[in-house]
C-alpha cells in the first residue's frame, strides 16, 4: 500500500493534457464577464445603481452576491468604464453609393 500520494483520476490527466479549464472555473469566469458587461450597458441605470442586499435563499447565493464573492476571492478591483459608442461608418467617411441596376457599356 502506498501512502502520502495524491489520488488522481483520468479526468485530471485529460484536462492537463488538453489544457481545458474545469467547468467550475469556466462558470466563474463567464459570470464575472457577464456582470462586467451588465455594468457597462449604456443608458442602463439598473445595474449601476443596484444595491447588494443580503438574500436569504436556503440553497444558494444570488447572482450579484456570488459574483461579488468571486471578485473578492480573486482580488479583482474593477471600476466600470463606459463602452465606446458604435459609430456609423457613413458619419466618419464619405461613401459613394450607386444604385443603378444597369451599367453603360462603351464599345470601341
Amino acid at each position: 500500500m502506498i501512502t502520502g500520494v495524491v489520488k488522481k483520476t483520468h479526468i485530471d490527466a485529460m484536462t492537463f493534457i488538453t489544457g481545458n479549464k474545469p467547468i467550475q472555473e469556466l462558470i466563474k469566469e463567464k459570470a464575472v464577464l457577464l456582470h462586467e458587461k451588465l455594468l457597462r450597458i449604456p443608458g442602463d441605470k439598473y445595474w449601476k445603481t443596484y444595491e447588494n442586499k443580503p438574500r436569504n435563499l436556503k440553497t444558494q447565493n444570488g447572482f450579484i452576491q456570488k459574483v461579488t464573492e468571486i471578485k473578492t476571492e480573486l482580488e479583482i478591483k474593477s471600476k466600470p468604464q463606459p463602452l465606446h459608442q458604435r459609430r456609423n461608418p457613413v458619419d466618419v467617411e464619405q461613401v459613394e453609393c450607386y444604385l443603378h441596376l444597369q451599367q453603360n457599356i462603351i464599345e470601341k
